[in-house]
């Protein structure tokens, strides 16, 4: 896939993005100020929770499809937006009695893993040395091993002290690398900039596709002439 089609790509993830936030903002909106003082006020603040659960959807797919469209974490990245969408149907369902036929906790504990997702792919976006590379698999194990940890506590599948104290260290040590992951980001910029010359392929590619495209153009305007 060319830099342009990533362009693309990128642009109408963003719009999608953009179109999703604003229609549950105008439709929360609408849920405060279309009834106030009506018999049907009570829908008010399930239209407000839908407006932020898919505000929330909308963040998690957009680190998912970042790192997607920049060749990072692809399997986690689709397995974030898979998630994310099952997660975000389950709890509106639940939120609103629709008749789905699942424990409601199972959305809760499929949001945990859909974010533990989206939290891996916006951290493999950072470009390390290679004396700070060890943080990101890191990373992946702490991550992955917490959002199991707090799923299999939302299902109720395991109890207990040891568990509850083995969650709060790894949520203490996913807070820490996740701070240490920018902090090397910037460290090691020099230093990848130095060895690798990624955006000057980049760019290379992008004009040999825009040479390809204005010969092809030439040629075209040739044969008409002719």
């Amino acid at each position: 896939m060319n830099p342009v089609q990533h362009r693309r790509i990128r642009q109408a993830l963003l719009v999608t993005l953009i179109a999703a936030v604003a229609f549950a903002t105008l439709l929360g909106l609408g849920a405060v100020f279309g009834s106030g003082g009506s018999s049907q006020s009570y829908t008010a603040i399930p239209m407000l929770v839908t407006t932020v659960l898919i505000a929330l959807a909308c963040g998690n797919w957009l680190c998912c499809a970042a790192a997607l469209e920049a060749g990072r974490a692809w399997i986690l990245a689709w397995v974030g937006l898979v998630l994310t969408a099952l997660a975000t149907l389950l709890l509106i369902g639940s939120l609103w009695d629709w008749d789905i036929m699942v424990n409601p906790l199972v959305g809760i504990a499929l949001a945990v893993l859909a974010v533990a997702c989206a939290q891996v792919c916006g951290l493999s976006l950072a470009r390390l040395a290679e004396a700070f590379r060890w943080a990101l698999p890191t990373a992946r194990v702490l991550i992955g091993s917490v959002a199991t940890l707090i799923a299999v506590q939302v299902l109720e599948l395991a109890h207990g002290e040891t568990i509850s104290q083995l969650t709060a260290l790894g949520m203490v040590l996913v807070l820490a690398i996740t701070l240490l992951i920018p902090i090397f980001h910037l460290m090691s910029k020099r230093e990848c900039a130095a060895s690798t010359p990624l955006d000057e392929d980049a760019e290379l590619a992008t004009l040999h596709h825009r040479l390809q495209e204005i010969q092809g153009r030439i040629a075209e305007l040739e044969q008409r002439r002719q």
